[in-house]
Protein backbone atom coordinates (compact mmCIF):
# COMPACT_ATOMS: atom_id res chain seq x y z
CA UNK A 1 0.00 0.00 0.00
CA UNK A 2 2.77 2.40 0.76
CA UNK A 3 4.49 1.56 -2.23
CA UNK A 4 1.74 2.46 -4.54
CA UNK A 5 1.03 5.83 -2.67
CA UNK A 6 4.43 6.65 -2.76
CA UNK A 7 4.43 6.04 -6.55
CA UNK A 8 1.14 7.86 -7.00
CA UNK A 9 2.79 10.68 -5.57
CA UNK A 10 5.41 10.92 -7.66
CA UNK A 11 3.43 10.17 -11.01
CA UNK A 12 0.17 11.98 -10.09
CA UNK A 13 0.29 14.36 -7.16
CA UNK A 14 -2.59 16.13 -7.95
CA UNK A 15 -4.72 13.17 -8.31
CA UNK A 16 -3.58 11.41 -4.83
CA UNK A 17 -4.31 14.94 -2.95
CA UNK A 18 -7.90 14.42 -4.62
CA UNK A 19 -8.41 10.83 -3.62
CA UNK A 20 -6.28 10.28 -0.23
CA UNK A 21 -7.87 9.69 2.99
CA UNK A 22 -6.51 11.61 5.60
CA UNK A 23 -5.55 9.22 8.55
CA UNK A 24 -3.39 7.33 5.57
CA UNK A 25 -0.65 9.85 6.57
CA UNK A 26 -0.95 8.16 9.89
CA UNK A 27 -0.97 4.57 8.58
CA UNK A 28 1.30 4.66 5.63
CA UNK A 29 3.96 7.65 6.63
CA UNK A 30 6.61 5.15 8.26
CA UNK A 31 7.90 2.31 6.98
CA UNK A 32 6.04 -0.93 8.64
CA UNK A 33 9.49 -1.75 9.92
CA UNK A 34 9.10 1.29 12.33
CA UNK A 35 5.63 -0.25 14.20
CA UNK A 36 5.40 -2.19 17.32
CA UNK A 37 4.00 -5.82 16.53
CA UNK A 38 0.41 -5.90 17.82
CA UNK A 39 0.22 -8.21 20.45
CA UNK A 40 -3.64 -9.90 20.02
CA UNK A 41 -4.92 -11.41 17.63
CA UNK A 42 -7.75 -9.24 17.50
CA UNK A 43 -6.10 -6.17 16.99
CA UNK A 44 -3.98 -7.50 13.77
CA UNK A 45 -7.43 -8.83 12.19
CA UNK A 46 -8.70 -5.25 12.98
CA UNK A 47 -5.64 -3.73 11.62
CA UNK A 48 -5.11 -5.71 8.64
CA UNK A 49 -8.93 -5.55 7.79
CA UNK A 50 -8.26 -1.61 7.97
CA UNK A 51 -5.55 -1.84 5.83
CA UNK A 52 -7.18 -4.30 3.32
CA UNK A 53 -10.26 -1.92 3.00
CA UNK A 54 -8.05 1.01 2.40
CA UNK A 55 -6.00 -0.89 -0.93
CA UNK A 56 -9.36 -1.61 -1.88
CA UNK A 57 -10.91 2.00 -1.59
CA UNK A 58 -7.81 3.12 -3.56
CA UNK A 59 -8.06 0.75 -6.36
CA UNK A 60 -11.74 1.76 -6.98
CA UNK A 61 -10.52 5.02 -7.16
CA UNK A 62 -7.97 4.26 -9.73
CA UNK A 63 -10.18 1.89 -11.68
CA UNK A 64 -12.89 4.35 -11.75
CA UNK A 65 -13.96 5.81 -15.28
CA UNK A 66 -12.38 9.64 -14.32
CA UNK A 67 -9.15 8.54 -13.43
CA UNK A 68 -6.29 8.37 -16.22
CA UNK A 69 -5.97 4.54 -17.65
CA UNK A 70 -2.51 4.76 -17.16
CA UNK A 71 -2.31 5.01 -13.52
CA UNK A 72 -3.26 1.28 -13.48
CA UNK A 73 -0.30 0.48 -15.55
CA UNK A 74 2.21 2.07 -12.82
CA UNK A 75 3.89 -1.21 -11.38
CA UNK A 76 3.27 -0.74 -7.44
CA UNK A 77 -0.65 -0.04 -8.44
CA UNK A 78 -0.29 -3.01 -10.32
CA UNK A 79 1.37 -4.99 -7.39
CA UNK A 80 -1.00 -4.00 -4.86
CA UNK A 81 -4.03 -5.53 -7.57
CA UNK A 82 -2.36 -8.82 -7.12
CA UNK A 83 -1.56 -8.32 -3.62
CA UNK A 84 -4.79 -7.52 -2.43
CA UNK A 85 -6.06 -10.27 -4.39
CA UNK A 86 -4.21 -13.07 -2.94
CA UNK A 87 -4.04 -11.63 0.43
CA UNK A 88 -7.52 -10.20 0.94
CA UNK A 89 -11.21 -12.10 0.16
CA UNK A 90 -13.30 -9.13 -1.77
CA UNK A 91 -15.18 -6.97 0.29
CA UNK A 92 -18.81 -7.96 1.42
CA UNK A 93 -20.79 -5.65 3.12
CA UNK A 94 -17.99 -3.41 3.47
CA UNK A 95 -16.13 -5.72 5.38
CA UNK A 96 -12.44 -7.11 4.79
CA UNK A 97 -10.94 -10.18 5.86
CA UNK A 98 -7.80 -11.79 4.60
CA UNK A 99 -7.68 -14.79 3.42
CA UNK A 100 -7.74 -17.78 5.51
CA UNK A 101 -3.99 -19.87 4.85
CA UNK A 102 -6.01 -22.60 2.72
CA UNK A 103 -7.32 -19.94 0.02
CA UNK A 104 -3.78 -18.31 -0.19
CA UNK A 105 -1.72 -18.93 -3.02
CA UNK A 106 1.40 -21.25 -3.25
CA UNK A 107 4.63 -19.87 -1.93
CA UNK A 108 6.19 -19.93 -4.72
CA UNK A 109 3.78 -18.01 -6.56
CA UNK A 110 3.16 -15.31 -4.00
CA UNK A 111 4.41 -11.72 -4.05
CA UNK A 112 6.18 -10.86 -0.93
CA UNK A 113 7.75 -8.00 -2.17
CA UNK A 114 6.78 -5.06 -4.45
CA UNK A 115 10.51 -5.12 -5.28
CA UNK A 116 10.40 -8.32 -6.82
CA UNK A 117 7.31 -8.80 -8.98
CA UNK A 118 7.33 -9.43 -12.50
CA UNK A 119 5.26 -5.90 -12.70
CA UNK A 120 8.41 -4.01 -11.29
CA UNK A 121 10.55 -6.22 -13.19
CA UNK A 122 9.54 -5.44 -16.32
CA UNK A 123 9.60 -1.66 -16.05
CA UNK A 124 12.90 -2.05 -14.50
CA UNK A 125 14.34 -3.42 -17.29
CA UNK A 126 12.63 -1.52 -19.78
CA UNK A 127 13.95 1.17 -18.52
CA UNK A 128 17.17 0.16 -17.92
CA UNK A 129 16.93 -0.51 -22.48
CA UNK A 130 15.45 2.59 -22.50
CA UNK A 131 12.42 1.15 -23.79
CA UNK A 132 10.06 3.42 -21.46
Amino acid sequence: MRAALNSLAVAAPDWLNANLLQDWFDRYGKRIESYRLLRLKSEQEKLGSQIGADGFYLLEQIYAVETPQWLRLLPAVETLRQVWIQQFYAPLDGIVQWRTQKDLPPAKLAIHSHVRSRGALFFQKNCQLGRL
